[in-house]
């Protein structure tokens, strides 16, 4: 019994000092690296190379040219809070930094782009651009809502939104922002110009350039009036895209030459009457306005795309020829009533329907009120091949609307039956080394005492064959 408690005192003696020493034999543990940074590292473009400090979550990003590829290391994208891009750095390519949790950035001098999606979903709080930044992508800080601040130090002349819907930020600028107006339309954003800012002027709202020609952007100042009338000065001869966005009671100033697009987003008109200088509208400078009566000027030679895509209108008068492409005026019956020599116009011409033996190109253009049928013209320069088809023989068939009216589309399929020779190279924007491009065009006929009488050529449309794949090239 006594030999019983002796061991079991020993062991409760025993277990405690077994504890702290070490075992015989074993080596002492190495506590050097208690402490030590972490650093982790990798490639993110050609000529660039990451370095992360774990203890001070800081991504630093050295090297040259382009930052192209995404950091994969999860560690990285979850905790990293601020990014360092040291000189050398041109670019910082699309979405490289696509909803990781930075919320300070340093950029360099020698930055000059920031390409699409660069940092958006990131929490970023403020940022400064450098002065060699010219060109920020869309949506480059789209849904970082923790973003109040954004300086502006040099000229960034690219025109597309670089924020989400609905991102309230404080727009410092030093140089110039082409983007100011496309960024007001959809977000609740300040403007603040910088001491020594020369490259706007501010009156009565208007924001324009120092000349007064060129119109960016109209806040409005004070109190809102009801029924104020909004008089564009007659000094700006270009509306900057996004320049008005869900205004009404709008004057058009009278020496307006050109309405860039988006010009008047969602924008109210009781009647529109266009200056009688403008001469062209470009694609969706009237995006999802609309008016109870539109007046076209004489002037005018062209309307873009989309340009007025969502009016209720129901009757557009056309006295004069001009270049309309698609998507304009959709509910509305387009009457043309010019009396010089008519023309139509192309909206799209198109490879149709490679299965079949016989390959086809479908042309979408505009009939003319009063023509009694059409002549296609399909040119090949390269080779010397021209080939004229009328409406009525049998290489075409016409699928037409019952509307007869100027703006009604139909298509005309033309069998080809020549040999055209194909592109080898690959469709990715290279300069096509060899081949022949075909070109479209067209004119209306109508009989006059029994001759056919022809009208003007229509705008040419461009096609190119490649690999049995064709594609619009305007």
């Amino acid at each position: 019994m006594k030999k019983r408690v002796l061991s079991i005192l020993l062991t409760i003696i025993i277990l405690p000092v077994m504890g702290q020493a070490p075992v015989i034999g074993a080596q002492p543990m190495d506590t050097s690296a208690v402490g030590e940074q972490k650093e982790l590292t990798g490639e993110c473009g050609e000529n660039a190379i990451w370095k992360y400090n774990s203890e001070t979550k800081t991504l630093t990003i050295s090297g040259t040219g382009r930052i192209e590829w995404r950091i994969a290391n999860r560690e990285v994208k979850r905790n990293a809070k601020k990014l360092i891009v040291e000189e050398g750095i041109k670019v910082v390519g699309e979405y490289v930094f696509y909803l990781f949790h930075l919320s300070e950035v340093i950029l360099p001098n020698s930055l000059k782009e920031i390409e699409n999606g660069a940092f958006s979903s990131c929490k970023i709080e403020t940022i400064t651009i450098p002065k060699n930044v010219t060109k920020i992508g869309s949506s480059a800080f789209a849904d970082c809502f923790e973003l109040k601040d954004i300086t502006i130090l040099g000229n960034v002349n690219s025109q597309t939104s670089f924020l989400g819907e609905g991102q309230s930020v404080k727009l410092n600028l030093a140089g110039f922002c082409g983007a100011i107006g496309i960024l007001s339309a959809n977000n609740p954003i300040s403007i603040n110009f910088m001491p020594g800012n020369k490259r706007y002027i501010c009156k009565k709202g208007f924001i324009m350039s120092p000349d007064k020609k060129h119109l960016y952007l109209y806040k409005e100042t004070g109190k809102k009036k009801a029924n104020k009338v909004i008089v564009i000065p007659d000094t700006v001869e270009v509306v900057e895209p996004g320049a008005f966005s869900w205004s009404s009671n709008i004057k058009m100033g009278k020496n307006i030459k050109q309405i860039k697009a988006w010009g008047f987003y969602y924008c109210r008109f009781k009647t529109l009457k266009l200056p009688k200088n403008l001469r062209r509208i470009e694609d969706r400078a009237f995006s999802r306005a609309d008016m109870d009566k539109i007046i076209i000027n004489k002037k005018l030679k062209y309307i873009g795309e989309n340009a007025f895509d969502d009016t209720s209108l129901k009757k557009v008068v056309i006295d004069h020829y001009l270049i309309l492409k698609k998507g304009n005026f959709p509910n509305a019956k387009l009457k043309y009533i010019g009396k010089e020599k008519i023309k139509t116009v192309i909206q799209d011409a198109y490879y149709w329907d490679r299965k079949k033996s016989k390959d086809k190109i479908k042309v979408d253009f505009l009939k003319v009120v009063g023509a009694k049928g059409y002549q296609i013209r399909i040119v090949q320069p390269g080779r010397g091949i021209e080939k004229n088809f009328d409406t009525r023989s049998k290489t075409v068939k016409v699928q037409s609307e019952d509307d007869k009216v100027f703006g009604t589309k139909i298509n005309a399929i033309v069998s080809r039956n020549f040999k055209v020779q194909k592109i080898k190279d690959k469709i990715s924007g290279e300069k096509y080394k060899s081949g022949y491009a075909l070109y479209v065009k067209m004119r209306p006929y109508k009989y006059s005492k029994g001759k056919k009488r022809y009208g003007k050529w229509s705008n040419k449309m461009k096609l190119v064959i490649d690999d049995g794949f064709w594609f619009d090239a305007y």
